[in-house]
């Protein structure tokens, strides 16, 4: 693939299953979004999430570049396994090619990518088993591939960007809360609705007591004046007679 230079076993292993199947740089790139997952599931932390172009041409050539100057070097496990998994070589060529490190990679990977399978089918057939509902399962049908093929191409920056959006809208949108859920939020405010009219009334209840308080004792207190007024008034008349 450059002048003095020829890819070593594994790398001839992935130019030829990419002639194969004619997939282009980026075609390659996407797939490799799949294993980049699993290993980040697996505890691991690939840096990209898909491989580039420039980094296809260093793994399947067998060098790196050292100033400006290409020399020969060993391309990692997890670059051949990666690119191993997205082309369809199996574990079994890898070892032949004296990459049992990338092989061993690749039987994990492909592992979890089996288990995860099975527990789909095994949660779809659950759900037909149950009864589920047709319509249910036609909107399953049509949203799965788009969440699967949402995050293929994105860093892993835009993809958690793209998972906070997702998980933003089932958390706050209205139409995917439950009933239940949606009783629940409406009874705190309508809790306050009848405390605060019941507050309402209590205060307009002890004002009209307030107010009928005031009046009574106002009509007291004229009393008393009129009583005084009336002795007063016996006092300078003087005794009565007998």
């Amino acid at each position: 693939m450059t002048e003095g230079l020829r890819p070593p076993p594994e790398g001839l292993l992935l130019i030829a299953a990419r002639a194969r199947q004619g997939c282009s740089g980026r075609d390659v790139a996407q797939r490799t979004a799949l294993s980049a997952a699993i290993l980040r599931k697996l505890g691991s932390s690939p840096r990209k999430s898909t491989l580039s172009e420039s980094y296809w041409r260093s793994v399947a050539g067998g060098y790196q570049w050292v100033g400006r100057k290409k020399v020969p070097a060993r391309p990692s496990a997890r670059g051949v396994a990666r690119y191993a998994h997205a082309l369809g070589v199996t574990a079994e060529q890898l070892t032949t090619a004296g990459r049992a490190d990338a092989a061993q990679l690749l039987r994990t990977i492909a592992a979890e990518v089996a288990k995860e399978e099975k527990e789909r089918r095994d949660v779809d057939a659950a759900r037909r088993a149950s009864g589920n509902p047709a319509r249910v399962e036609e909107r399953w049908l049509m949203l799965e591939p788009l969440l699967r093929q949402a995050p293929v191409g994105l860093d892993d920056d835009e993809r958690d960007d793209l998972r906070d959006r997702v998980d933003g809208l089932l958390t706050r949108s209205a139409q995917w809360q439950a009933p239940h859920a949606q009783d629940a939020a409406g009874k705190p405010a309508a809790a306050k609705t009848a405390k605060a009219a019941k507050t309402a009334g209590t205060a307009k209840s002890a004002k009209s007591g307030a107010s009928k308080a005031k009046k009574a004792a106002a009509k007291a207190t004229g009393a008393t004046k009129a009583a005084k007024a009336a002795r007063s008034d016996r006092k300078s008349k003087g005794p009565r007679e007998g």
